[in-house]
């Protein structure tokens, strides 16, 4: 099997490849690409990617699974499912700069953490957040390495948290979730797991950048 697209194409086809033998070939074409990152594959050169198929490399992988869908990246809540939402909705530009776009309009206008509750393998937290990210692999939105250090073959999730921060060390801070260097911010917290159960009222998940559940 060949995909040739996004995380979102990629998403689409889970369903018939997990917890089969199925091999399948990745050429990204979509917004984000997040997954190609995750496996180094080119996401600027598509001969780079061809080549890479053709050269027949062979690698398992994990997926999370989000109630009745499997998510190959990161599942969103909070504020960065926002800026997916919001994302989506736009027809212009192409590629992760729509990204860039859609969370500056996110960040300019007032924002409230989100009261979340999270069963971390069996252990119960509360927050007052401005996200919370579950990551199977890294990256969200086009390289945003919101979970920076989970790998996507070492069968465990990366539980991000983002608490409350202000309006403009937000925009200051920009950046850094690019170069994955946010993870020493105070308000930066991290959980690996192997199973999270996550609940915040009027907010909307995404996995792959696709619209899911809202988060009980």
């Amino acid at each position: 099997m060949l995909v040739v697209g996004g995380d979102g194409a990629l998403h689409g086809v889970l369903d018939h490849v997990a917890d089969t033998d199925l091999v399948f070939g990745l050429i990204p074409a979509g917004t984000g690409n997040d997954t190609a990152r995750s496996l180094d594959i080119p996401v600027k050169d598509v001969d780079a990617a061809v080549e890479v198929v053709l050269a027949g490399h062979v690698r398992t992988i994990d997926l999370a699974r989000a109630d009745n869908a499997y998510v190959a990246t990161v599942v969103a809540s909070g504020f960065d499912s926002k800026v997916n939402e919001r994302a989506n909705a736009m027809t212009w530009p192409r590629g992760n700069m729509r990204y860039n776009i859609a969370i500056v309009k996110g960040a300019r206008q007032r924002s409230h953490p989100c009261r979340s509750t999270s069963s971390l393998d069996g252990v119960t937290i509360h927050r007052e957040a401005m996200l919370v990210a579950v990551g199977n692999g890294p990256s969200f939105g086009g390289g945003l390495r919101i979970c920076e250090g989970a790998k996507i073959d070492d069968g465990l999730l990366d539980v991000v948290i983002i608490n409350p921060v202000s309006k403009g060390k937000f925009l200051r801070v920009f950046p850094q979730p690019y170069r994955g260097t946010h993870t020493t911010l105070p308000e930066f917290e991290r959980h690996r797991v192997r199973e999270v159960t996550l609940s915040s009222p009027g907010i909307v998940a995404y996995g792959d950048g696709e619209r899911l559940e809202r988060c009980r």
